[in-house]
């Protein structure tokens, strides 16, 4: 796991969309973590470089991998979409 104190631009992970079918999972992976600061839920907003809002729960980075492997042991169909400031700049400076 990187460093990111000191750092102008963070990676967060949020867990979004139809979630209510796997809230218990994500509550037991939260409540697994050593650190008591990540068994608390945290509901974020947040708007994409290409305008999407989203409101999701912000999951610690050190608990994304572990929660990766409990969703895909029950599930049928995966999706992960990334969204990064730099797809944003690249369309601005293909529109000059």
């Amino acid at each position: 796991m990187e460093c990111e104190i000191g750092l102008r631009r963070r990676t967060y992970h949020v867990l979004c969309g139809l979630v209510l079918n796997v809230w218990a999972r994500v509550e037991d992976v939260l409540a697994s973590a050593p650190h008591s600061a990540a068994t608390k839920m945290q509901v974020v907003r947040l708007k994409t470089s290409d305008g999407i809002k989203l409101v999701g729960t912000l999951i610690p980075n050190n608990l994304v991998e572990r929660l990766c492997m409990v969703m895909e042991e029950e599930s049928t169909e995966s999706f992960e979409q990334t969204f990064s400031d730099d797809e944003s700049r690249d369309s601005k400076d293909s529109k000059e």
